[in-house]
């Protein structure tokens, strides 16, 4: 499979698109894969804060509400039983974080999988550079708006071009990424992704990989 990404100027100049021959298994975005890889991203950065009490853990209940049998009424053995009113929650929430994990390869190849998908979306471009004329806001501002006009962007760079990327920071529809740090759910996203071409060759060099 050939696929063909917009290839920008430092200056934002539409150039000569670069093609790529995708691996295989790349071709294919693995919906129950990614689900999981996305289940255990999501997991790392949720706060867990909700606590309900269960039947043990609510006060009361001690003594059997009337006697087993005789009554004409169910069976009851305590008040606090999740069937009666201010009792325990059954299945609740109970605060504690789950430490979940996902093997490297299954999670590399659901981030691949989806830069693919975003490129064949067309939501994938790539910049030569992201040297900002004396690193003034206004000026990526102007880049941004040609390559991506009104629409928000996570642009991801090297960590070596961490000092040109400076100006980017306080444009409201742009979020950053080191290359190490692009994650799932910011492809599944619909934001457009930027590469930079330092970025984007790694990235390139593992599409290509059998």
């Amino acid at each position: 499979m050939k696929l063909k990404i917009p290839y920008y100027s430092s200056k934002a100049v539409l150039q000569e698109p670069i093609t790529i021959v995708i691996s295989d298994k790349f071709q294919k975005v693995n919906v129950d894969l990614v689900s999981q890889v996305s289940h255990v991203e999501r997991n790392k950065t949720e706060f867990k804060s909700g606590h309900t009490k269960t039947k043990s853990e609510v006060r009361g209940g001690g003594r059997k509400p009337w006697k087993q049998k005789g009554t004409g009424r169910a069976r009851a053995g305590s008040n606090r039983s999740p069937l009666w009113r201010g009792g325990g929650v059954t299945f609740g929430p109970d605060g504690k974080k789950r430490n979940l994990s996902i093997p490297q390869k299954m999670k590399r190849l659901a981030i691949l999988s989806m830069i693919v998908n975003k490129a064949v979306e067309k939501e994938l471009s790539v910049i030569e550079k992201i040297e900002i004329e004396n690193n003034k806001t206004k000026n990526a501002a102007k880049i941004l708006e040609k390559i991506n006009s009104g629409k928000r962007a996570i642009v991801v760079s090297d960590e070596s071009e961490k000092e040109n990327i400076i100006a980017w920071r306080n444009l409201p529809l742009v979020e950053l990424r080191n290359n190490g740090d692009l994650v799932l759910n910011d492809l599944n996203s619909k934001k457009m992704i930027i590469f930079t071409k330092t970025a984007f060759n790694q990235v390139e060099n593992k599409l290509k990989s059998k």
